[in-house]
């Protein structure tokens, strides 16, 4: 082989790795109902499974895979150790769960459309944008997860939603485990954030807060 056709295959060669190297990293689009199964698989996880009712970490009445009353349904306290042997199976909290996770996304989809970033005084910033649209799935799962363990007051976390709104998911990440607070000016490019400690749901579900932060940071 002679040097000119040496270096003819090698292009190709090069060419080749190129173009698997380049298959390889696009990330695989995942239909709906596969984001809709990792979510599941994901509380499932963190939740965990109980038969019989526990009380959270707030002291709420709990049964099955994390569902409380406030989500309709069963009440957990059919389920108590004291008053029945009966206990919710495994295949009818996955039931449950689906149908408290119906309402759960609806209540995902209110505080993102709703959302709009507001100043120190809690009054809507002018020439702000109203609503979170096209937010990734991923970072959609994890709001809707945190949702599902603390209810609507996630849509009073204004700095990860408005980091969310601008699609800088780094920074909604700090903001899930940190409270910050702002000083300086009235508007947000005048001010400075410094951070004063940790969130309170970092406090109580440490684990749980530092994973979805982790996935949240690595979209």
């Amino acid at each position: 082989v002679n040097a000119q056709s040496e270096a003819s295959l090698r292009d190709i060669i090069d060419k080749g790795l190129e173009k698997v190297k380049e298959v390889t990293s696009k990330p695989t689009k995942k239909s709906p109902k596969q984001w809709d199964e990792e979510l599941e698989k994901s509380i499932i996880a963190h939740e965990g499974y109980r038969g019989h009712m526990y009380l959270d970490t707030e002291e709420v009445p709990t049964v099955g895979i994390g569902h409380t009353v406030k989500a309709g349904g069963p009440d957990p306290k059919h389920y108590s150790r004291s008053q029945t042997s009966r206990r919710l199976s495994m295949k009818e909290a996955k039931t449950v769960l689906k149908q408290d996770l119906k309402k759960v996304k609806q209540t995902t989809q209110n505080i993102l459309n709703k959302f709009q970033p507001k100043d120190k005084q809690g009054k809507v910033l002018p020439n702000s944008v109203k609503g979170i649209k096209n937010l990734d799935p991923a970072a959609k799962n994890i709001v809707t997860e945190m949702i599902f363990q603390m209810g609507p007051k996630v849509g009073n976390w204004t700095k990860m939603l408005t980091a969310l709104q601008n699609k800088n998911y780094k920074l909604a990440s700090k903001h899930m485990l940190t409270n910050f607070e702002d000083t300086g000016g009235k508007y947000p490019h005048t001010q400075i954030s410094i951070p004063i400690g940790p969130t309170q749901w970092a406090n109580q579900t440490k684990t749980r807060a530092e994973e979805l932060a982790r996935r949240m940071r690595n979209i």
